[in-house]
Protein backbone atom coordinates (compact mmCIF):
# COMPACT_ATOMS: atom_id res chain seq x y z
CA UNK A 1 0.00 0.00 0.00
CA UNK A 2 1.47 3.39 -1.03
CA UNK A 3 1.77 6.28 1.42
CA UNK A 4 -0.93 8.13 -0.54
CA UNK A 5 -3.30 5.17 -0.29
CA UNK A 6 -2.52 4.73 3.42
CA UNK A 7 -3.39 8.37 4.12
CA UNK A 8 -6.77 8.09 2.40
CA UNK A 9 -7.55 4.82 4.18
CA UNK A 10 -6.61 6.33 7.54
CA UNK A 11 -8.66 9.51 6.98
CA UNK A 12 -11.18 8.85 4.19
CA UNK A 13 -12.35 11.85 2.22
CA UNK A 14 -16.09 12.47 2.66
CA UNK A 15 -17.63 13.13 -0.74
CA UNK A 16 -20.43 15.36 -1.96
CA UNK A 17 -21.89 16.52 -5.25
CA UNK A 18 -20.26 19.37 -7.17
CA UNK A 19 -22.69 21.07 -9.53
CA UNK A 20 -19.85 22.40 -11.70
CA UNK A 21 -18.86 18.83 -12.65
CA UNK A 22 -22.25 17.84 -14.08
CA UNK A 23 -22.29 17.21 -17.86
CA UNK A 24 -25.26 19.56 -18.25
CA UNK A 25 -23.31 22.36 -16.58
CA UNK A 26 -20.12 21.75 -18.54
CA UNK A 27 -22.18 21.67 -21.74
CA UNK A 28 -23.79 24.98 -20.77
CA UNK A 29 -20.39 26.68 -20.41
CA UNK A 30 -19.31 25.16 -23.72
CA UNK A 31 -22.46 26.38 -25.50
CA UNK A 32 -21.77 29.96 -24.41
CA UNK A 33 -18.38 29.69 -26.12
CA UNK A 34 -19.72 28.19 -29.32
CA UNK A 35 -18.82 24.57 -28.56
CA UNK A 36 -21.50 21.90 -29.04
CA UNK A 37 -20.72 19.41 -26.27
CA UNK A 38 -22.15 15.87 -26.23
CA UNK A 39 -25.72 15.48 -24.96
CA UNK A 40 -25.74 14.39 -21.30
CA UNK A 41 -28.83 12.21 -21.85
CA UNK A 42 -26.71 9.67 -23.77
CA UNK A 43 -23.05 10.09 -22.86
CA UNK A 44 -20.10 8.34 -21.25
CA UNK A 45 -18.59 9.87 -18.10
CA UNK A 46 -15.37 9.00 -16.26
CA UNK A 47 -14.53 10.33 -12.81
CA UNK A 48 -10.88 10.10 -11.81
CA UNK A 49 -10.71 10.04 -8.01
CA UNK A 50 -14.42 9.35 -7.50
CA UNK A 51 -14.17 8.87 -3.73
CA UNK A 52 -17.28 7.30 -2.23
CA UNK A 53 -19.40 8.00 -5.33
CA UNK A 54 -21.26 10.96 -3.85
CA UNK A 55 -20.58 13.07 -6.96
CA UNK A 56 -21.03 10.44 -9.68
CA UNK A 57 -23.99 8.39 -8.39
CA UNK A 58 -26.57 11.24 -8.42
CA UNK A 59 -25.64 11.91 -12.07
CA UNK A 60 -26.10 8.24 -12.96
CA UNK A 61 -29.48 8.10 -11.25
CA UNK A 62 -30.74 11.22 -13.05
CA UNK A 63 -29.32 10.16 -16.46
CA UNK A 64 -30.23 6.45 -16.79
CA UNK A 65 -29.34 6.23 -20.51
CA UNK A 66 -25.75 7.38 -19.90
CA UNK A 67 -22.78 5.33 -18.71
CA UNK A 68 -20.61 6.23 -15.72
CA UNK A 69 -17.28 4.84 -14.52
CA UNK A 70 -15.50 5.87 -11.33
CA UNK A 71 -11.94 5.03 -10.30
CA UNK A 72 -10.26 5.67 -6.96
CA UNK A 73 -7.17 4.52 -5.08
CA UNK A 74 -9.00 4.09 -1.77
CA UNK A 75 -10.46 0.65 -1.11
CA UNK A 76 -12.92 1.90 1.50
CA UNK A 77 -14.06 4.65 -0.87
CA UNK A 78 -14.89 2.15 -3.62
CA UNK A 79 -16.66 -0.21 -1.22
CA UNK A 80 -18.91 2.64 -0.08
CA UNK A 81 -19.55 3.72 -3.67
CA UNK A 82 -20.54 0.22 -4.76
CA UNK A 83 -22.88 -0.15 -1.80
CA UNK A 84 -24.49 3.24 -2.52
CA UNK A 85 -25.06 2.35 -6.20
CA UNK A 86 -26.41 -1.11 -5.34
CA UNK A 87 -28.95 0.18 -2.84
CA UNK A 88 -30.12 2.89 -5.25
CA UNK A 89 -30.48 0.18 -7.91
CA UNK A 90 -28.23 1.61 -10.63
CA UNK A 91 -27.19 -0.50 -13.61
CA UNK A 92 -25.33 2.22 -15.56
CA UNK A 93 -22.38 2.81 -13.23
CA UNK A 94 -19.28 0.82 -12.26
CA UNK A 95 -16.48 1.53 -9.80
CA UNK A 96 -12.89 0.32 -9.90
CA UNK A 97 -10.30 0.44 -7.13
CA UNK A 98 -7.04 1.19 -8.89
CA UNK A 99 -4.13 3.58 -9.24
CA UNK A 100 -4.62 6.30 -11.86
CA UNK A 101 -1.38 5.11 -13.46
CA UNK A 102 -3.01 1.72 -14.11
CA UNK A 103 -6.12 3.01 -15.88
CA UNK A 104 -6.82 0.93 -19.01
CA UNK A 105 -5.70 2.76 -22.15
CA UNK A 106 -8.08 0.60 -24.21
CA UNK A 107 -11.18 1.85 -22.40
CA UNK A 108 -13.73 3.37 -24.84
CA UNK A 109 -13.65 7.18 -25.17
CA UNK A 110 -15.57 9.41 -22.77
CA UNK A 111 -17.66 12.48 -23.52
CA UNK A 112 -16.92 13.97 -20.11
CA UNK A 113 -13.99 13.35 -17.76
CA UNK A 114 -14.11 14.66 -14.20
CA UNK A 115 -11.09 15.02 -11.93
CA UNK A 116 -12.03 17.06 -8.86
CA UNK A 117 -9.72 17.48 -5.88
CA UNK A 118 -6.98 15.22 -7.26
CA UNK A 119 -4.51 17.00 -9.56
CA UNK A 120 -2.80 19.24 -6.98
CA UNK A 121 -2.62 16.42 -4.44
CA UNK A 122 -0.75 13.73 -6.40
CA UNK A 123 2.90 13.37 -7.52
CA UNK A 124 4.06 14.82 -10.86
CA UNK A 125 3.94 11.52 -12.76
CA UNK A 126 0.27 11.07 -11.81
CA UNK A 127 -0.49 14.67 -12.80
CA UNK A 128 0.94 13.85 -16.23
CA UNK A 129 -1.13 10.66 -16.38
CA UNK A 130 -4.33 12.60 -15.63
CA UNK A 131 -3.75 14.95 -18.56
CA UNK A 132 -2.74 12.01 -20.75
CA UNK A 133 -6.02 10.24 -19.96
CA UNK A 134 -7.98 13.40 -20.74
CA UNK A 135 -6.21 13.82 -24.09
CA UNK A 136 -6.37 10.17 -25.10
CA UNK A 137 -9.84 9.27 -23.83
CA UNK A 138 -11.94 12.35 -24.71
CA UNK A 139 -14.31 12.16 -27.67
CA UNK A 140 -13.72 14.86 -30.34
CA UNK A 141 -16.09 17.37 -28.70
CA UNK A 142 -15.67 16.01 -25.20
CA UNK A 143 -14.88 18.13 -22.15
CA UNK A 144 -12.56 17.42 -19.23
CA UNK A 145 -12.90 19.06 -15.82
CA UNK A 146 -9.70 19.28 -13.76
CA UNK A 147 -9.68 21.28 -10.54
CA UNK A 148 -6.50 22.46 -8.84
CA UNK A 149 -5.23 24.89 -6.23
CA UNK A 150 -4.41 28.20 -7.87
CA UNK A 151 -1.95 31.01 -7.36
CA UNK A 152 -1.76 33.73 -6.22
CA UNK A 153 -4.68 33.06 -3.86
CA UNK A 154 -3.20 29.86 -2.47
CA UNK A 155 -0.02 31.60 -1.30
CA UNK A 156 -1.59 32.50 2.05
CA UNK A 157 -3.27 29.12 2.38
CA UNK A 158 0.12 27.60 1.72
CA UNK A 159 1.48 29.41 4.77
CA UNK A 160 -0.88 27.38 6.96
CA UNK A 161 0.26 24.19 5.25
CA UNK A 162 3.95 25.12 5.60
CA UNK A 163 3.51 25.87 9.28
CA UNK A 164 1.65 22.61 9.91
CA UNK A 165 4.30 20.67 7.95
CA UNK A 166 7.10 22.32 9.94
CA UNK A 167 5.47 21.36 13.24
CA UNK A 168 4.93 17.81 11.95
CA UNK A 169 8.62 17.56 11.02
CA UNK A 170 9.71 18.79 14.46
CA UNK A 171 7.49 16.29 16.27
CA UNK A 172 8.63 13.18 14.39
CA UNK A 173 6.56 10.37 12.86
CA UNK A 174 3.02 9.84 14.09
CA UNK A 175 -0.16 8.21 12.88
CA UNK A 176 -2.31 10.43 10.59
CA UNK A 177 -4.96 10.93 13.26
CA UNK A 178 -2.31 12.14 15.73
CA UNK A 179 -0.82 14.45 13.11
CA UNK A 180 -4.28 15.85 12.49
CA UNK A 181 -4.96 16.42 16.19
CA UNK A 182 -1.63 18.20 16.79
CA UNK A 183 -1.94 20.37 13.67
CA UNK A 184 -5.48 21.40 14.54
CA UNK A 185 -4.40 22.40 18.05
CA UNK A 186 -1.51 24.44 16.60
CA UNK A 187 -3.70 26.29 14.11
CA UNK A 188 -6.43 26.98 16.66
CA UNK A 189 -3.90 28.35 19.14
CA UNK A 190 -2.19 30.55 16.55
CA UNK A 191 -5.53 31.93 15.33
CA UNK A 192 -6.21 33.11 18.90
CA UNK A 193 -2.71 34.48 19.50
CA UNK A 194 -2.58 36.48 16.27
CA UNK A 195 -4.85 39.03 17.92
CA UNK A 196 -1.67 40.21 19.66
CA UNK A 197 -0.10 41.25 16.33
CA UNK A 198 -1.76 44.25 14.72
CA UNK A 199 -0.40 44.14 11.17
CA UNK A 200 -2.06 43.61 7.78
CA UNK A 201 -0.10 40.36 7.34
CA UNK A 202 -1.32 39.03 10.70
CA UNK A 203 -4.91 39.84 9.72
CA UNK A 204 -4.56 37.90 6.45
CA UNK A 205 -2.93 34.96 8.21
CA UNK A 206 -5.59 34.94 10.93
CA UNK A 207 -8.31 34.74 8.25
CA UNK A 208 -6.60 31.68 6.77
CA UNK A 209 -6.25 30.05 10.19
CA UNK A 210 -9.94 30.62 10.87
CA UNK A 211 -10.83 29.12 7.51
CA UNK A 212 -8.73 26.07 8.33
CA UNK A 213 -10.41 25.75 11.72
CA UNK A 214 -13.83 25.60 10.07
CA UNK A 215 -12.79 22.73 7.76
CA UNK A 216 -13.83 19.13 8.33
CA UNK A 217 -11.08 16.78 9.49
CA UNK A 218 -10.76 15.02 6.13
CA UNK A 219 -10.37 18.33 4.28
CA UNK A 220 -7.94 19.73 6.85
CA UNK A 221 -5.68 16.69 6.71
CA UNK A 222 -5.52 16.29 2.95
CA UNK A 223 -5.18 20.03 2.29
CA UNK A 224 -2.65 20.96 4.94
CA UNK A 225 -0.84 17.74 5.95
CA UNK A 226 -0.88 15.46 2.91
CA UNK A 227 2.41 14.63 1.20
CA UNK A 228 1.57 16.45 -2.05
CA UNK A 229 -0.15 19.75 -2.68
CA UNK A 230 0.96 21.86 -5.64
CA UNK A 231 -0.69 25.18 -6.48
CA UNK A 232 -0.29 26.60 -9.99
CA UNK A 233 -0.89 29.80 -11.85
CA UNK A 234 -3.55 29.29 -14.49
CA UNK A 235 -1.07 29.87 -17.31
CA UNK A 236 1.20 27.15 -15.90
CA UNK A 237 -1.61 24.62 -15.85
CA UNK A 238 -2.68 25.58 -19.38
CA UNK A 239 0.91 25.12 -20.61
CA UNK A 240 0.90 21.60 -19.18
CA UNK A 241 -2.47 20.84 -20.79
CA UNK A 242 -1.32 22.16 -24.17
CA UNK A 243 1.65 19.82 -24.07
CA UNK A 244 -0.91 17.01 -24.21
CA UNK A 245 -2.95 18.54 -27.04
CA UNK A 246 -5.60 20.04 -24.77
CA UNK A 247 -7.02 23.56 -24.98
CA UNK A 248 -8.39 25.82 -22.27
CA UNK A 249 -12.16 26.22 -22.57
CA UNK A 250 -13.17 28.15 -19.43
CA UNK A 251 -13.61 27.80 -15.70
CA UNK A 252 -16.57 25.62 -14.82
CA UNK A 253 -17.53 28.17 -12.17
CA UNK A 254 -18.99 30.70 -14.57
CA UNK A 255 -18.48 33.70 -12.30
CA UNK A 256 -14.72 33.10 -12.61
CA UNK A 257 -15.00 33.03 -16.38
CA UNK A 258 -17.07 36.21 -16.47
CA UNK A 259 -15.06 38.66 -14.32
CA UNK A 260 -16.44 42.15 -14.56
CA UNK A 261 -19.64 41.31 -16.44
CA UNK A 262 -22.08 44.02 -15.44
CA UNK A 263 -19.24 46.23 -14.17
CA UNK A 264 -17.89 48.29 -17.10
CA UNK A 265 -14.92 49.50 -15.06
CA UNK A 266 -13.60 45.99 -14.38
CA UNK A 267 -14.42 44.85 -17.92
CA UNK A 268 -12.51 47.79 -19.40
CA UNK A 269 -9.57 47.24 -17.03
CA UNK A 270 -9.20 43.57 -18.03
CA UNK A 271 -9.65 44.43 -21.70
CA UNK A 272 -6.92 47.07 -21.42
CA UNK A 273 -4.51 44.48 -20.00
CA UNK A 274 -4.94 42.04 -22.88
CA UNK A 275 -7.16 41.16 -25.81
CA UNK A 276 -6.47 37.46 -25.19
CA UNK A 277 -9.09 35.75 -23.03
CA UNK A 278 -6.59 33.47 -21.28
CA UNK A 279 -4.38 36.42 -20.40
CA UNK A 280 -7.44 38.25 -19.07
CA UNK A 281 -8.26 35.22 -16.92
CA UNK A 282 -4.73 35.19 -15.50
CA UNK A 283 -4.83 38.91 -14.76
CA UNK A 284 -8.21 38.43 -13.09
CA UNK A 285 -6.64 35.77 -10.85
CA UNK A 286 -3.96 38.28 -9.88
CA UNK A 287 -6.51 41.01 -9.19
CA UNK A 288 -8.99 38.84 -7.29
CA UNK A 289 -6.44 36.61 -5.52
CA UNK A 290 -8.11 33.36 -6.57
CA UNK A 291 -7.05 30.24 -4.63
CA UNK A 292 -8.82 27.51 -6.65
CA UNK A 293 -9.67 26.74 -10.25
CA UNK A 294 -12.19 24.37 -11.88
CA UNK A 295 -10.64 24.30 -15.33
CA UNK A 296 -12.48 22.92 -18.36
CA UNK A 297 -10.37 21.49 -21.20
CA UNK A 298 -11.14 20.35 -24.73
CA UNK A 299 -9.09 19.16 -27.70
CA UNK A 300 -6.97 21.81 -29.43
CA UNK A 301 -8.90 21.15 -32.67
CA UNK A 302 -12.10 22.50 -31.09
CA UNK A 303 -12.83 26.13 -31.96
CA UNK A 304 -13.54 28.24 -28.87
CA UNK A 305 -14.73 31.84 -29.22
CA UNK A 306 -12.86 34.63 -27.44
CA UNK A 307 -15.78 35.63 -25.22
CA UNK A 308 -19.17 34.49 -23.97
CA UNK A 309 -21.90 35.46 -26.42
CA UNK A 310 -25.22 36.55 -24.94
CA UNK A 311 -27.10 35.59 -28.12
CA UNK A 312 -26.27 31.95 -27.35
CA UNK A 313 -28.55 32.09 -24.32
CA UNK A 314 -31.43 31.37 -26.72
CA UNK A 315 -30.26 27.72 -26.53
CA UNK A 316 -30.33 27.69 -22.72
CA UNK A 317 -32.71 27.73 -19.76
CA UNK A 318 -32.44 30.08 -16.77
CA UNK A 319 -33.46 29.49 -13.17
CA UNK A 320 -32.94 31.14 -9.79
CA UNK A 321 -32.89 30.23 -6.12
CA UNK A 322 -32.83 33.91 -5.20
CA UNK A 323 -35.56 36.31 -4.11
CA UNK A 324 -36.55 39.62 -5.70
CA UNK A 325 -37.20 42.50 -3.30
CA UNK A 326 -40.81 43.67 -2.85
CA UNK A 327 -42.10 46.39 -5.14
CA UNK A 328 -41.49 49.77 -3.50
CA UNK A 329 -42.44 53.02 -5.30
CA UNK A 330 -39.36 55.09 -6.12
CA UNK A 331 -36.95 52.36 -5.03
CA UNK A 332 -35.18 50.13 -7.58
CA UNK A 333 -35.63 46.39 -7.13
CA UNK A 334 -32.84 43.88 -6.52
CA UNK A 335 -32.47 40.12 -6.59
CA UNK A 336 -30.77 38.57 -3.56
CA UNK A 337 -29.27 35.13 -2.95
CA UNK A 338 -29.43 33.28 0.38
CA UNK A 339 -26.01 34.59 1.48
CA UNK A 340 -26.78 38.26 0.78
CA UNK A 341 -25.26 38.41 -2.72
CA UNK A 342 -27.45 40.87 -4.61
CA UNK A 343 -27.86 42.46 -8.02
CA UNK A 344 -29.75 45.69 -8.67
CA UNK A 345 -32.44 45.57 -11.37
CA UNK A 346 -32.75 49.12 -12.73
CA UNK A 347 -34.59 48.22 -15.95
CA UNK A 348 -38.35 47.54 -15.72
CA UNK A 349 -38.25 44.70 -18.27
CA UNK A 350 -35.35 42.98 -16.49
CA UNK A 351 -37.05 43.41 -13.12
CA UNK A 352 -40.28 41.89 -14.44
CA UNK A 353 -38.41 38.94 -15.98
CA UNK A 354 -36.36 38.22 -12.84
CA UNK A 355 -39.44 38.65 -10.65
CA UNK A 356 -41.32 36.11 -12.76
CA UNK A 357 -38.39 33.66 -12.69
CA UNK A 358 -38.28 33.87 -8.89
CA UNK A 359 -42.04 33.26 -8.69
CA UNK A 360 -41.84 29.94 -10.56
CA UNK A 361 -38.70 28.52 -8.90
CA UNK A 362 -37.33 25.92 -9.11
CA UNK A 363 -38.52 25.82 -12.74
CA UNK A 364 -36.24 27.03 -15.51
CA UNK A 365 -37.39 29.08 -18.53
CA UNK A 366 -35.91 30.09 -21.87
CA UNK A 367 -35.15 33.72 -22.70
CA UNK A 368 -38.18 33.87 -25.00
CA UNK A 369 -40.45 32.45 -22.29
CA UNK A 370 -39.12 34.98 -19.81
CA UNK A 371 -39.59 37.80 -22.28
CA UNK A 372 -43.21 36.84 -22.97
CA UNK A 373 -44.05 36.48 -19.29
CA UNK A 374 -42.35 39.76 -18.40
CA UNK A 375 -44.36 41.61 -21.05
CA UNK A 376 -47.55 39.97 -19.87
CA UNK A 377 -46.86 40.93 -16.26
CA UNK A 378 -46.14 44.50 -17.40
CA UNK A 379 -49.41 44.49 -19.39
CA UNK A 380 -47.51 45.09 -22.63
CA UNK A 381 -48.23 43.53 -26.06
CA UNK A 382 -46.74 40.06 -26.47
CA UNK A 383 -44.91 41.16 -29.64
CA UNK A 384 -42.90 44.35 -29.99
CA UNK A 385 -40.71 46.05 -32.63
CA UNK A 386 -37.94 46.00 -29.98
CA UNK A 387 -37.96 42.19 -29.65
CA UNK A 388 -34.34 41.70 -30.72
CA UNK A 389 -33.02 44.51 -28.52
CA UNK A 390 -35.07 43.36 -25.52
CA UNK A 391 -33.88 39.78 -25.96
CA UNK A 392 -30.26 40.95 -26.08
CA UNK A 393 -30.76 43.12 -22.97
CA UNK A 394 -32.37 40.30 -21.00
CA UNK A 395 -29.70 37.83 -22.12
CA UNK A 396 -26.95 40.20 -21.00
CA UNK A 397 -28.56 40.58 -17.59
CA UNK A 398 -28.94 36.81 -17.22
CA UNK A 399 -25.20 36.49 -17.86
CA UNK A 400 -24.59 39.22 -15.30
CA UNK A 401 -26.76 37.35 -12.77
CA UNK A 402 -24.73 34.20 -13.43
CA UNK A 403 -21.48 36.07 -12.70
CA UNK A 404 -22.33 37.61 -9.29
CA UNK A 405 -20.01 36.57 -6.47
CA UNK A 406 -19.69 34.78 -4.18
CA UNK A 407 -23.06 33.29 -5.22
CA UNK A 408 -24.69 33.47 -8.64
CA UNK A 409 -28.24 34.83 -8.47
CA UNK A 410 -29.07 33.24 -11.84
CA UNK A 411 -28.24 29.71 -12.99
CA UNK A 412 -28.07 28.64 -16.63
CA UNK A 413 -28.83 25.15 -17.93
CA UNK A 414 -28.49 23.45 -21.29
CA UNK A 415 -31.49 21.13 -20.93
CA UNK A 416 -34.96 21.32 -19.34
CA UNK A 417 -35.51 20.29 -15.74
CA UNK A 418 -35.53 16.66 -14.63
CA UNK A 419 -37.61 17.09 -11.48
CA UNK A 420 -41.11 17.98 -10.31
CA UNK A 421 -42.00 21.69 -10.38
CA UNK A 422 -44.94 21.13 -8.07
CA UNK A 423 -46.16 18.35 -5.81
CA UNK A 424 -49.54 16.72 -6.22
CA UNK A 425 -52.21 17.19 -3.57
CA UNK A 426 -53.93 13.98 -4.66
CA UNK A 427 -51.00 11.62 -5.35
CA UNK A 428 -48.14 10.46 -3.19
CA UNK A 429 -45.00 12.62 -3.74
CA UNK A 430 -41.68 10.95 -4.57
CA UNK A 431 -38.09 11.90 -3.74
CA UNK A 432 -35.21 10.43 -5.72
CA UNK A 433 -33.69 7.16 -4.44
CA UNK A 434 -30.40 9.02 -4.02
CA UNK A 435 -31.96 11.48 -1.58
CA UNK A 436 -33.76 8.70 0.29
CA UNK A 437 -30.50 6.74 0.63
CA UNK A 438 -28.65 9.81 1.89
CA UNK A 439 -31.36 10.53 4.46
CA UNK A 440 -31.53 6.90 5.60
CA UNK A 441 -27.80 7.11 6.31
CA UNK A 442 -28.14 10.23 8.43
CA UNK A 443 -26.94 12.77 5.87
CA UNK A 444 -27.51 16.42 6.79
CA UNK A 445 -26.74 17.44 3.20
CA UNK A 446 -28.52 15.82 0.26
CA UNK A 447 -28.12 16.11 -3.53
CA UNK A 448 -30.99 17.52 -5.54
CA UNK A 449 -31.76 16.92 -9.21
CA UNK A 450 -29.73 20.00 -10.16
CA UNK A 451 -26.72 18.30 -8.59
CA UNK A 452 -26.67 20.90 -5.82
CA UNK A 453 -26.11 20.20 -2.13
CA UNK A 454 -29.04 21.08 0.13
CA UNK A 455 -28.93 21.19 3.92
CA UNK A 456 -31.78 19.49 5.77
CA UNK A 457 -32.75 18.93 9.40
CA UNK A 458 -33.79 15.69 11.10
CA UNK A 459 -37.50 16.19 10.36
CA UNK A 460 -36.80 16.62 6.65
CA UNK A 461 -34.75 13.42 6.82
CA UNK A 462 -37.72 11.50 8.18
CA UNK A 463 -40.16 12.91 5.64
CA UNK A 464 -37.84 12.42 2.64
CA UNK A 465 -37.20 8.77 3.58
CA UNK A 466 -40.98 8.22 3.39
CA UNK A 467 -41.33 9.87 -0.04
CA UNK A 468 -41.12 6.61 -1.99
CA UNK A 469 -44.51 6.88 -3.68
CA UNK A 470 -46.04 4.39 -1.25
CA UNK A 471 -46.75 6.66 1.72
CA UNK A 472 -49.90 8.78 1.85
CA UNK A 473 -50.35 12.23 3.35
CA UNK A 474 -51.73 10.51 6.43
CA UNK A 475 -48.53 8.45 6.70
CA UNK A 476 -46.45 11.60 6.50
CA UNK A 477 -48.52 13.20 9.25
CA UNK A 478 -47.80 10.12 11.39
CA UNK A 479 -44.07 10.68 10.77
CA UNK A 480 -44.43 14.22 12.10
CA UNK A 481 -46.48 13.07 15.08
CA UNK A 482 -43.88 10.43 15.92
CA UNK A 483 -41.19 13.12 15.88
CA UNK A 484 -43.38 15.28 18.12
CA UNK A 485 -43.93 12.47 20.62
CA UNK A 486 -40.22 11.70 20.73
CA UNK A 487 -39.40 15.39 21.23
CA UNK A 488 -37.55 15.39 17.91
CA UNK A 489 -39.66 18.13 16.36
CA UNK A 490 -37.63 21.32 15.73
CA UNK A 491 -38.82 24.20 17.92
CA UNK A 492 -39.92 26.35 14.97
CA UNK A 493 -42.61 23.78 14.11
CA UNK A 494 -44.00 23.47 17.63
CA UNK A 495 -47.10 25.65 17.18
CA UNK A 496 -48.10 24.13 13.82
CA UNK A 497 -50.38 21.17 13.16
CA UNK A 498 -49.04 17.97 11.63
CA UNK A 499 -50.79 18.48 8.27
CA UNK A 500 -49.55 22.05 8.03
CA UNK A 501 -45.97 20.90 8.74
CA UNK A 502 -46.19 18.23 6.03
CA UNK A 503 -47.39 20.75 3.44
CA UNK A 504 -44.63 23.22 4.37
CA UNK A 505 -41.96 20.54 4.03
CA UNK A 506 -43.33 19.26 0.72
CA UNK A 507 -43.41 22.81 -0.61
CA UNK A 508 -39.82 23.45 0.50
CA UNK A 509 -38.65 20.12 -0.95
CA UNK A 510 -40.26 21.01 -4.27
CA UNK A 511 -38.60 24.43 -4.28
CA UNK A 512 -35.26 22.76 -3.55
CA UNK A 513 -35.66 20.41 -6.58
CA UNK A 514 -35.72 17.34 -4.32
CA UNK A 515 -38.91 15.76 -5.72
CA UNK A 516 -39.10 13.72 -8.92
CA UNK A 517 -42.83 12.96 -8.99
CA UNK A 518 -45.63 12.34 -9.33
Amino acid sequence: MTSLESAYEAIPYSGKAFAETHPDHMGTVAALLGVEAPCPDDCRVLEIGCGDGSNLIPMAEALPQSTFIGIDLGRSHIEKARHFAEVVGLQNITFHQLDIADFDREEAPFDYIICHGVYSWVPPQIQERILEICARQLTPNGIAYVSHNALPGWHMRGMVRDMAAYAKKSDGDREPQEDLRHARALVENLADQLNLIQTPYAALLKAEFELANQADDHYFYHEYLAEYNEALYLYQFIDRARAHGLNYLADSELCLSLPGVGDPGIENLLQSLSSNRIDRQQYADFLFNRPFRRTLLCHTEVTVTESFQSDRLSQLHASTNATVSPMTPGKPASIQAWDGTSLGLPLPLVEAAFRHLASVKPASLTVDQLLRNARRDMQLPEQSPTDAADRETLSRWLLTGQSTTPTAVIDLHRFPDRFAHAYSTTSDPVASPVVRFQCANGAKIVTNRRHESKSIDALYQRILIALDGKHSRSDLEHVVEDARQNKALPANYGALGNREIVEIILSKCTEAALLVGP
